[in-house]
Order: C-alpha cells, then sequence, then structure tokens
C-alpha cells in the first residue's frame, strides 16, 4: 500500500521556469539538422538507393554514422531532461542538457580526426545523462537529489557514476549476450563469424 507521503516523492513540479529545458531541447534538434545537412551534402550517390550502405567513401560512412548515433540518443536525451526537468530540478536539468547537446556536437569532428578521440565527446555526453538518471533514481528510492548545480565536484563525481555504469555495463551486456546465445539454435551461431576482419597473414 502507497501512503501519501509515498505519493508525493516524485510529484510533478509545474511551478518552475522551463527556459532552459526549451533552449537544451532546441540546441539537440538545431544539432542534429546540422548532422542531416552534412549527410545530404556527404551522399556521393544520392540518387541510387543500392548505394545507401556503401561505406568505401569515409567521409560519407562518418556523416551517415553521425546522423545515426544522434538519432539513437535522441530518445534517450530527450525522455531523461524532461523526467528531470518535470519532476525535480528544470533549471539543473536544462544547464546539464545544453552541456550534453555540446558534447554531441563535437563528435563528427573528433572521430573524424580519430576514431579513439570521439569517446571524450561520448563519455561527457553520457556523465551529463547519468548525473540526470541518477538524480530521478534517488528521488523514487530516497525523496532527495544527489546535486542541483553544476560544480568541479558535481561534474567529477558524475563522471565516475558514469565510469561506473560503463564498467557494470561490460559485465551485464557480456551476460546477457551469452544467456542468448544458450539458447540460441546451431544454424544461427554458424553465422557469427561473418563480417569479422580476416586476420590471416598473408604470406610474402
Amino acid at each position: 500500500i502507497i501512503t501519501e507521503e509515498e505519493k508525493k516523492m516524485l510529484a510533478l513540479n509545474v511551478d518552475q521556469d522551463f527556459t532552459l529545458p526549451v533552449l537544451a531541447t532546441g540546441t539537440w534538434f538545431l544539432i542534429f539538422e546540422l548532422f542531416i545537412l552534412n549527410q545530404a551534402f556527404s551522399n556521393p550517390d544520392v540518387f541510387n538507393p543500392q548505394a545507401r550502405f556503401n561505406y568505401a567513401n569515409k567521409v560519407w560512412a562518418l556523416a551517415d554514422r553521425t546522423v545515426s548515433n544522434m538519432l539513437e540518443q535522441t530518445p534517450l536525451f530527450l525522455s531523461t531532461l524532461w523526467c528531470h526537468a518535470l519532476f525535480i530540478d528544470a533549471e539543473f536539468a536544462g544547464r546539464v542538457g545544453i552541456v550534453a547537446a555540446i558534447f554531441r556536437l563535437f563528435y563528427p569532428f573528433l572521430r573524424g580526426m580519430r576514431f579513439l578521440l570521439i569517446e571524450f565527446s561520448t563519455q561527457g555526453y553520457y556523465t551529463c545523462i547519468r548525473g540526470m538518471q541518477i538524480n530521478l533514481v534517488y528521488k523514487i528510492f530516497a525523496d532527495k537529489i544527489i546535486w542541483n548545480e553544476i560544480t568541479a565536484r558535481s561534474c567529477a563525481m558524475m563522471f565516475l557514476c558514469q565510469f561506473g555504469y560503463w564498467a557494470a555495463g561490460l559485465i551485464v551486456g557480456l551476460t546477457f549476450k551469452q544467456s542468448i546465445l544458450m539458447v540460441t539454435s546451431e544454424e544461427i551461431k554458424k553465422t557469427a563469424d561473418i563480417g569479422k576482419p580476416n586476420k590471416t597473414k598473408i604470406k610474402d
């Protein structure tokens, strides 16, 4: 039985200024539009549907992957941003959301320079998302929030939480994959190596 006090733990808080969350949302979609324009101008054969996934052209591959990545992250970004804004703190959500969007903006530049550099964009973005998510979870179970302003200390704590989440994700993800493979038919398993790089050395 949920008491009246427990019902108030995650009550909708509409008596706030939502300027920053709206600005964060607008910033996100502005960046998304820039990525789509870059994708459109990078397509080497726009009138040939069969060339859609021909990534021999690395400029096209970069532009297309940038849009796909942004598309994948949009539901996570918007749901986290607005849950935090509506139920906890709109100002903090807006500020962190804008920072998260800016980290996404760096994605194609860093990936274009060197693949590993995209971790600056990726981990920075996820640090922002994880900060809001942890606030939401803590609010649900403890009726408190951990941080409500962006400081050096809160950023460091959010990054450590993201690192811990990433490490736990490796373990959970690999375990989940193996559990799926345990019930997967042998016919499907036989195709597991298709598409993997051929590591066979060619003799001179």
